[in-house]
């Protein structure tokens, strides 16, 4: 069964290239390749990449 994780307010989960505030791991992905950081964060580091990422 996937595990689903979902980011605490204002959080967003990442992993150094993408994000999202509700996960559904696959059944080869490590919960510790994920962590919070503020919605901030995400959008500045959204804002620094070409043509941007999604949630």
């Amino acid at each position: 069964m996937a595990e689903i994780m979902t980011a605490k307010e204002g959080y967003v989960y990442f992993n150094g290239e993408t994000g999202g505030k509700t996960l559904i791991l696959g059944k080869n992905e490590d919960a510790d390749n994920w962590y919070q950081i503020t919605e901030q964060e995400f959008e500045a580091f959204n804002q620094s990449q070409e043509g941007g990422i999604s949630m």
